[in-house]
Formats: C-alpha cells, structure tokens, sequence
C-alpha cells in the first residue's frame, strides 16, 4: 500500500498523522536518489489530490483538520462576507483564527501548512 492510501485508510488520528510523517520522509528520501524525482512528484500530486478533494465544498457547518498532535482546526465559510476560515483549537480551547478569500486561498494554506482531515469523532479539541 502507497504512502496515500495509508493516509487515505487510516484508523485513528494518530495512525493519520504517522501516515502523513512516513509520507514527508519517502518524499524526501526519492527527491534525494537523482533516479527517482519523478516517483516523488506523483506521490506528491496524488496527495495534492487527496487534499484537494477534502477541502473543495467546505459546508457552513465546517470541516475539522489536524496539523500535529496538539493542535486542530475547523474550516468552514465566513460568517463575514465571502470567504472561509480557519479557528484553530489546542485542548484550553479556540487559539486563533485565519481567514482566506477564495477556495483556492484555502486549498494553498492547508497544504503549505501540511493540514489532514480528521474522521468524524477523531477530534479532541473541538465539539
């Protein structure tokens, strides 16, 4: 099974977030071998992919992402205007929030800021 579908078919927050770091590094590893740069760009884009596909449509009611172990996010449309945002959560409750104009915007910040979907019920800080 590819480092994608690990993430894809994981169990539990933390089986995602080891998919995720094992992913990082075979990503690496295949940028490193100057043999292998192209098996490192599609394992990239199937996972740009994936990513893509559970950030576009983001409902009102939002949908909760992870960056580690320690903190998580909601996305869903602004309550102002055009636009989404993003409030973070640690286990004291709401951190800090970002806001982004367009969908695109969106997509771009989750991936930049390597961000994984949680199933429901895999979150700790958010109700």
């Amino acid at each position: 099974m590819d480092e994608v579908d690990r993430i894809r078919k994981a169990k539990s927050k933390k089986e995602l977030l080891q998919a995720h770091s094992d992913m990082l590094d075979e990503i690496s590893m295949l940028y490193w071998d100057d043999n292998m740069p192209i098996e490192a760009k599609d394992l990239e884009m199937d996972f740009d992919g994936y990513m893509i596909n559970n950030v576009k449509g983001v409902s009102v009611r939002g949908k909760v992402f992870c960056q580690n172990d320690y903190m998580e996010a909601i996305i869903s449309k602004s309550t102002r205007g055009n636009g989404y945002q993003l409030t973070f959560f640690d286990k004291e409750g709401p951190v800090s929030d970002v806001k982004v104009k367009t969908e695109q915007d969106l997509i771009i910040y989750v991936l930049e800021n390597n961000m994984l979907p949680l199933k429901q019920g895999w979150n700790e800080f958010i109700d």
